[in-house]
């Protein structure tokens, strides 16, 4: 579980592309985004899905940023993430810096993740649409 929860983010229901705009949310389009390799590579461990506001679900794990400051397009996060295996819980501080409405950068004691948006028909199976 711990090592899931170093990508993070994000999870389960698609939205529509629009950015997310409330002081409880990140001003990101929801969707698929991947860490670190190219759409067509991504995998269990570098993808993530934003449903919208502080919602990220990464492999089995579904998580919640608990926004604690934003400094400009920074914002520190207490990361809650619970596996859907076994119902395990985890909490770790980290950091989201928001580069665009399509790519973000996630520091926590796991590592730094710069991560962007992926259309589903660039995304493998069971992803994907191509």
């Amino acid at each position: 579980m711990q090592k899931m929860t170093g990508l993070l983010l994000i999870v389960g229901i698609l939205g529509c592309g629009q950015p997310a705009m409330s002081a409880d949310s990140f001003p990101l389009r929801r969707g698929h985004y991947v860490a670190n390799v190219p759409c067509g590579n991504a995998s269990h461990g570098t993808l993530s899905t934003y449903s919208g506001g502080t919602a990220f679900g990464v492999g089995p794990a579904q998580c919640r940023m608990r926004i604690l400051t934003q400094t400009g397009n920074t914002y520190r996060v207490r990361q809650e993430c619970t596996s859907a295996r076994d119902e395990s819980r985890s909490s770790i501080a980290a950091e989201i810096t928001v580069e665009s409405d399509t790519a973000y950068t996630l520091k926590n004691e796991y590592g730094t993740f710069r991560s962007r948006y992926c259309a589903a028909n660039t995304l493998p199976s069971p992803w994907g649409t191509r």
